[in-house]
């Protein structure tokens, strides 16, 4: 029996000219019109076992009809579709928001399956945490939370003060300019956004013993906790980095459900709910003290659907383990890597 997930991305100015002949179409519009040079992309890729995925395009304009659409062919040739997942992008947001009137959609039925399982959605972990890091280095915002300051800038000070040393081992050995001065291009590298907010950096503010960078220690440590735990690729790194949180899902009952649950989430409504009982500021103001809405959304989105799937899944004959980077759209960015290089493009792929 195969479980598949659907990645799925919206790309502005994507062609027939730039797909691979293989690349047929797995879902095509009904009236067969191409809208305002946008385009999908679909990838079917196995949830459980290791298997490449299969990528598929689709030239549409809306995404409600073709992803169901996609779904209820899926679920004909004998596949479970489990979760889908997207980036930040408007357009999947409304796509939301068709699905349900919910606050935070994190699921729904799957009405095309026979036992009428839950479809969870994800907005993509890597994704997430690069909107996190760009919303931290943001001029236009100053984090705060119960009473503290979570700066961007207490981090560039370490950096500045580790490099100043004349010896001695660097507490950020990883830290390199290009985590510090952001540019458009290090802005989208995941790496750079994973390695800043690290547990390597968390320890290094702690370890100043200045009272006013252990807040943002603390946003880093939990933002180092999450990803580690949606980001788990393979069986052995969280054995050789002694990261527990990087080690494989083997139940239900994970110890990293119940942090997500009860401390994750936990902090993200403690943070919204001390900004907003801040005197003295405009509402501008004060969201301009927490991440962007689209961020926070897509974070109890993903938190809330992850629980959701891990325990679904090890209800399921035969699952024994589960590597949580599989929910992610790597497979869709890896793609379009492939496309910008076959023509040398380094910009985003335009219509020819």
């Amino acid at each position: 029996m195969d479980w598949k997930r659907i990645t799925c991305v919206e790309k502005a100015k994507i062609c027939q000219g730039h797909c691979d002949s293989k690349y047929k179409c797995l879902v095509r519009h009904r009236n067969g019109k191409f809208h305002d040079n946008k385009g999908m992309l679909l990838a079917l890729e196995d949830l459980v076992t290791l298997d490449k995925p299969t990528i598929r395009s689709s030239h549409c304009d809306l995404l409600f009809a073709p992803i169901w659409e996609a779904v209820f062919r899926l679920e004909r040739c004998g596949f479970k579709v489990l979760t889908i997942t997207f980036d930040g992008a408007a357009a999947n947001r409304r796509f939301l928001k068709l699905m349900g009137s919910e606050k935070v959609l994190f699921k729904v039925i799957n009405k095309y399956s026979l036992e009428k399982r839950p479809l969870f959605f994800f907005s993509d972990p890597p994704h997430l945490l690069k909107t996190t890091r760009n919303c931290l280095a943001s001029k236009a915002r100053h984090l705060w939370c119960n009473g503290s300051d979570i700066l961007f800038q207490h981090i560039t000070d370490m950096y500045y003060r580790d490099r100043e040393k004349s010896m001695g081992l660097l507490l950020l050995p990883k830290i390199k300019l290009e985590h510090i001065q952001l540019t458009p291009f290090s802005r989208m590298r995941v790496d750079l956004a994973a390695q800043l907010l690290s547990e390597t950096v968390a320890k290094a503010l702690v370890l100043s013993g200045d009272p006013a960078v252990q807040e943002t220690a603390k946003f880093v440590t939990m933002f180092d906790k999450f990803f580690d735990a949606l980001n788990v690729s393979n069986y052995t790194s969280g054995v050789n980095k002694r990261k527990v949180f990087q080690q494989p899902y083997r139940s239900g009952d994970d110890f990293r459900l119940k942090w997500l649950k009860e401390e994750f989430l936990v902090f993200l409504d403690t943070w919204e709910q001390s900004v907003q009982a801040r005197p003295g500021f405009s509402a501008s103001e004060k969201q301009k003290m927490l991440l962007s809405p689209q961020t926070l959304l897509g974070l109890r989105i993903t938190v809330n659907s992850f629980i959701g799937l891990v325990q679904y899944l090890f209800t399921l004959e035969g699952v024994e383990s589960f590597l949580s980077q599989r929910i992610g759209q790597d497979p869709l960015e890896n793609f379009f890597g492939c496309q910008r290089q076959r023509d040398h493009l380094c910009e985003a792929i335009v219509e020819k």
